[in-house]
């Protein structure tokens, strides 16, 4: 069964940890991700730039990008055509691991005005299917959160936390 989850980063509840962690919450209602915030947590807060340059560096670890789903400035879906010209051209240069040519490919005039919502990724070695969201939604399935999680805080620099 799939969940939703809001990715937070939050201060270690103890020593000897001295850096913020990463760390995943159930979302079942949708909530909007400031919920989850209070002294020593911040909902992390991806946006386009981050979604592409994580999936790119999830890529680099057998993780192959099914899908794109691109929105205009008022996250509404853009046109199906424009969308598979470009999703196709942007899921290309993922798949090949270059964070400077998807960096490239993503601030180009032609993606003026067009930001990616959400990507689907599939875990080459598990099959497991998980889609990474602006403002660090995280959709998978229950059993492979926390799968994901880790190498998301893995190409993040970050320890996964409670």
């Amino acid at each position: 069964m799939s969940v939703v989850t809001q990715l937070v980063t939050r201060e270690p509840l103890s020593a000897p940890d001295t850096s913020r962690g990463l760390a995943v919450v159930p979302n079942p209602n949708h909530s909007a991700p400031e919920t989850f915030e209070d002294a020593s947590t911040q909902a992390l807060l991806l946006g386009s730039s981050d979604l592409v340059e994580l999936s790119t560096s999830l890529a680099k670890l057998d993780f192959r990008p099914l899908s794109v789903e691109l929105v205009d400035r008022r996250f509404n879906r853009i046109d199906a055509d424009l969308t598979d010209e470009l999703g196709d051209a942007l899921l290309t240069l993922i798949s090949q691991g270059d964070i400077a040519a998807v960096r490239g490919f993503h601030e180009s005039p032609g993606m003026d005005g067009i930001f990616v919502a959400q990507i689907r990724l599939r875990n080459r070695d598990t099959g497991s299917i998980f889609s990474l969201a602006q403002d660090g939604v995280l959709m998978a399935d229950e059993a492979n959160t926390q799968e994901f999680a880790q190498k998301l805080a893995d190409v993040m620099h970050l320890r996964l936390v409670e």
